[in-house]
């Protein structure tokens, strides 16, 4: 069964976030107050409805108990985009993305709980798409289907040498954080530890694969 993930806003920002979680293989479930989005959306993501996203009757009238994952992908209106994370809290939804417009939007996420938060100035949806849902902490796309990630070593690759990560997923490591230190150009000898951060380069698909990387890692709802 694919991962339910819930969705406020379809506009620029959330829209590629919809689309790209979609493709991915998740169960988008997404809201916005405008009737144009919705339509659109309605073929390409599990169940699109136009209302209002600080709705707390809304969500919980729809199906959607299985969901881990509330994304707030608008920030134009900052009481909207508070009152919708809250109300995602209120839902026992346990990992909350909100999209943040300014230092202090941000501060005020933070204020009630809210850890992941994201500017889009610094952030991008195509990051969101390529992290969620995997042991990777961070994301750069370097040129169409490839990128740079920097990812959590968990148990199944304890003691996996980096040769072994090549020759099986053409995927290179160019450097380790490991209890404090850096290692920069790994011999292909070297074996992960878990708990490592390490920086691979590698095309999407190859970085999606390595062993043990997807899975969990440790008025609103319209605009942008």
């Amino acid at each position: 069964m694919a991962e339910q993930i819930v969705l406020a806003g379809l506009g620029r920002f959330g829209a590629i976030v919809a689309s790209g979680l979609s493709k991915a293989g998740y169960d988008v479930l997404a809201v916005d107050r405008r009737p144009e989005p919705v339509k659109e959306f309605a073929e390409s993501v599990s169940m699109a409805l136009r209302g209002e996203a600080t709705s707390f009757a809304l969500w919980n009238e729809l199906p959607i108990k299985d969901a881990k994952i509330g994304i707030v992908a608008f920030s134009s209106n900052v009481e909207a985009n508070i009152l919708t994370a809250l109300v995602f809290r209120k839902l026992g939804i346990k990992r909350i993305i909100a999209k943040s417009d300014s230092e202090l939007h941000t501060e005020l996420l933070h204020a009630i709980g809210i850890e992941s938060v994201v500017e889009p100035v610094r952030d991008s949806a195509e990051r969101i798409i390529h992290t969620l849902g995997t042991r990777m902490l961070d994301y750069l796309e370097v040129s169409g289907e490839f990128g740079i990630a920097r990812i959590e070593a968990g148990d199944i690759l304890h003691r996996v040498s980096l040769r072994k990560l090549y020759e099986d997923r053409k995927v290179t490591i160019l450097a380790l954080h490991r209890e404090g230190r850096i290692i920069l150009q790994p011999t292909d000898n070297e074996q992960l530890r878990v708990g490592d951060i390490f920086i691979a380069a590698g095309k999407d698909s190859d970085l999606r694969r390595l062993p043990g990387v997807t899975g969990p890692a440790g008025g609103g709802g319209g605009g942008n």
